[in-house]
């Protein structure tokens, strides 16, 4: 007899990475995303020491301890946003920018045409006037050249700086606090064979979705300035322990570890193309009365054995006897009548599972 199964099921295969999220824990606001990414590795890393003991002293168990994941993640575009979450910086708006100017001289004097400031990293508001190098302070009220005598009608290329509204600023700190983020990574994955009856005709299959719920920061803000490399962003990190997990009810159970990552795989295709049957918990037997309502709870059977919530518009409910009972698309059930009927359940997969629920009514009140 043939062998149709396959063990550990199809193959799947999985290259690229289609983006990369940064949220705020705390707001859940997206602080950063590039769905240019050029690099993206993650790495776990775990000690696990030996017990020995016995005759010879032989090894009894390896017990683990220090678990390490680090992420290795680069993308091709720059971005201040993602050089912001490595230093833990802010950025803001009113940059400060370099101008160069051209300016007629009024009789003996020049003035800019912007309000000047001091440049970044200096304390004097001054400007340079052609390419003699010498800095000549600016007055802010006036915006006059100092100690520079110009020839009237003559003009001059003036270098200093100002404020730009729009430019944006980053401050990097001498001290880095890199930021702690949620961070989201989808991979796509791929197979060489289809399942019978797949409405899917390519051999992108599904997507690889790894959460890792809280991600410090390297502080790495490198930026290549080569003529021949292109700048980057570097968006290395390490997972840190998500204890907040059972306050938020995640897990729970003085036995649950705190999670560092999670993996979660989808397969696109029919929603019921994993399941086996369809159950209703508690029962197939449901009583409502007259002009009252009931829910229908039922449940994929999937096909290791547990329940899957299915989505309500991925069913069809029919009633057998509308003037009884009837049904809506949401698997409600509504009382008209006294007496029995039956709510037959379909999935619209392709695998077309069926269940039946017997609906008793009862007199109203």
């Amino acid at each position: 007899m043939p062998i149709t199964g396959t063990l550990n099921g199809k193959p799947l295969y999985t290259k690229g990475t289609m983006n990369v999220k940064a949220f705020n824990p705390a707001t859940n606001s997206l602080d950063y995303y590039s769905s240019l990414v050029s690099t993206n590795q993650l790495q776990s890393t775990i000690n696990l020491g030996t017990i020995n003991g016995g005759i010879g002293n032989a090894p009894q168990i390896n017990i683990p301890d220090t678990p390490n994941l680090t992420l290795n993640l680069t993308t091709v575009d720059f971005s201040l946003e993602g050089r912001a979450l490595n230093v833990g910086g802010q950025i803001a708006y009113n940059g400060v920018v370099p101008v160069d100017e051209v300016v007629e001289a009024e009789g003996a004097a020049l003035k800019v045409g912007q309000p000047p400031v001091a440049p970044l990293g200096g304390c004097d508001i001054v400007g340079y006037v052609g390419n003699d190098g010498t800095a000549y302070k600016i007055d802010p009220a006036t915006m006059e050249v100092q100690e520079f005598a110009a020839e009237a009608g003559q003009k001059y290329c003036v270098h200093y700086y100002t404020v730009n509204p729009s430019a944006r600023q980053l401050n990097i700190n001498t001290i880095f606090a890199p930021a702690v983020e949620r961070v989201f990574i989808t991979m796509p994955l791929y197979a060489t064979a289809q399942e019978a009856g797949s409405e899917l005709k390519g051999s992108h299959v599904g997507n690889l979705y790894i959460t890792i719920p809280r991600m410090q920061f390297n502080g790495d803000i490198s930026t290549d300035g080569s003529q021949t490399t292109p700048g980057s962003t570097v968006m290395n990190g390490t997972a840190l322990s998500y204890n907040d997990a059972c306050e938020a009810g995640i897990q729970c159970g003085s036995s649950a570890a705190p999670k560092l990552a999670y993996m979660v795989l989808e397969m696109f295709g029919s929603p019921d193309q994993f399941a086996t049957g369809l159950a209703i918990v508690g029962g197939s037997d449901i009583d409502v009365a007259a002009g009252q309502t009931a829910p229908i709870p039922v449940k994929y059977i999937m096909d290791d054995g547990s329940l899957g919530t299915p989505l309500m518009s991925d069913l069809t409910f029919e009633s057998a006897a509308p003037a009884t009972a009837t049904v809506s698309g949401q698997g409600v059930v509504t009382g008209v009548a006294e007496g029995s009927t039956t709510v037959k359940i379909t999935t619209k997969g392709a695998k077309a599972l069926t269940t039946t629920a017997n609906i008793t009514v009862t007199a109203a009140g």
